[in-house]
């Protein structure tokens, strides 16, 4: 979670939330591995500024990882994403989950149903391949999670390079709220 909070402090992403006044923004971080294993670690928490943003990024430095998981199911993430966002206290003018994670699906649960249930819900899925092992995920990615018409992927060269990239997603992701 050290990138994720390191994501809250970048100039970029403190500035997009910024740029949402006056209506902000709702984030919830969610940690998720195999089918059943996803827990909501922080609830949605509505983001009005920059201090909001950075408040939430501190949160977020607090949290330990819970369990490791055994398989990476990308459809359980994406399902359970969906079910917290449609089931949340926000009227959204945009919905979106950012996705980030090592590896393909290797879950029981059919990826390109829970997509496309993210979709009939009007929820564009953006992702972060984070490629320490697999070079080529972004490109998994690209066709097999992301959905949406303004949905994209971000490259991290490795767990290393997340802060960077998650701050490049967070601010493109809350930049595009903007302009709905």
């Amino acid at each position: 979670f050290d990138g994720l909070a390191a994501a809250f402090r970048d100039p970029d992403v403190l500035g997009a939330v910024e740029r949402l006044k006056p209506l902000g923004v709702a984030v919830a971080v969610i940690q998720w591995g195999g089918p059943g294993e996803t827990r909501t670690v922080l609830p949605f928490t509505h983001l009005e500024n920059a201090r909001d943003a950075k408040a939430f990024g501190f949160r977020i430095g607090l949290i330990r990882r819970w369990m490791r998981a055994s398989s990476t199911s990308i459809a359980s993430a994406i399902g359970d994403a969906t079910a917290l966002i449609v089931n949340n206290g926000f009227d959204g003018q945009r919905l979106v989950i950012d996705v980030s994670g090592d590896g393909p699906d290797n879950g029981s649960a059919d990826l390109d149903v829970t997509r496309m249930r993210a979709r009939v819900a009007g929820i564009t899925v953006n992702g972060l391949a984070i490629e320490a092992e697999d070079k080529s995920l972004h490109g998994y990615y690209r066709d097999n999670v992301i959905i949406g018409a303004d949905s994209f992927v971000e490259p991290a060269r490795g767990f290393e390079d997340f802060a960077r990239a998650l701050g490049i997603v967070g601010a493109v992701a809350l930049f595009a709220e903007q302009q709905e």
